[in-house]
């Protein structure tokens, strides 16, 4: 049986049953794990491993896709460093579209409803009208 170099192996499961299945594949002889370039052999952690696969659920969820998203950037950040600032984006994201909601409510509640239309300030000598939004709690006191 020869040997060949393998590019790339991905495996899904369980991330509590992480170590066992990849001691399992090394002692089984079929498969021999090397740590990969840049990472300095230093291990991510299990909530280092969730913010990285949250920030990857949430840059494949974006609408606009970066097309040199699997090639290497310049600067070598490592993965951490990028999970940790797309997780800040998709939380600045997620405070603006709620901003942005509360916003259209209050601009929605000011509009002006019915077919009123102000008289001229000379039909009313001078005076002029102000409208509140009235509790339905207290629609009594206009009787």
């Amino acid at each position: 049986m020869a040997i060949v170099k393998l590019q790339k192996v991905t495996f899904y499961g369980l991330s509590s049953q992480r170590d066992s299945v990849l001691d399992g594949l090394q002692q089984l002889g079929c498969l021999h794990l090397i740590d990969l370039p840049g990472s300095g052999g230093r291990v991510l952690e299990d909530t280092e491993r969730q913010q990285v696969s949250e920030a990857v659920k949430y840059l494949q969820s974006c609408a606009i896709q970066n097309n040199n998203q699997h090639s290497k950037y310049a600067d070598e950040r490592d993965c951490k460093t990028v999970a940790h600032e797309a997780l800040a984006n998709q939380t600045q994201n997620d405070r603006l579209v709620d901003e942005r909601e509360s916003l259209l409510k209050a601009i929605a509640a000011l509009e002006p409803w019915g077919e009123f239309q102000l008289p001229d300030l000379e039909q009313t000598r001078g005076l002029r009208f102000w409208f509140y939004a009235l509790p339905l709690r207290q629609r009594d006191a206009l009787q």
